[in-house]
């Protein structure tokens, strides 16, 4: 295997999250390391990032990112609950959510 075959065969995990006030399921891929790298840039509170989150993570039918960085002020008009359970989804596909350990 060469890094032709890396990149030609390598692709994000997807999924989907049922999101009622958005008409339905929606789908979401995880996050890449980019992304994650950007976000570390993002000043602002928790929805703020979680509207990064939604960016990076919502992707359409052809399977690329369904909103772009200049969404970001309609994403913040929408509800808090769906912003935090559309990027919550994505946290968890990307395997970044936290578990709480037992002593």
């Amino acid at each position: 295997m060469n890094k032709n075959d890396i990149f030609k065969n390598y692709s994000l995990k997807t999924g989907t999250v049922d999101v009622p006030n958005w008409g339905g399921e929606v789908a979401i891929r995880e996050l890449s390391a980019g992304a994650m790298q950007s976000m570390r840039d993002v000043e602002g509170s928790e929805l703020d990032i979680a509207a990064i989150v939604v960016i990076n993570g919502v992707i359409g039918d052809d399977g690329k990112r369904m909103f772009a960085e200049a969404d970001k002020k309609r994403i913040l008009d929408m509800s808090p609950s769906d912003l935090v359970l559309v990027s919550a989804a994505v946290v968890e596909l990307s395997d970044l959510s936290v578990e709480e350990k037992e002593d």
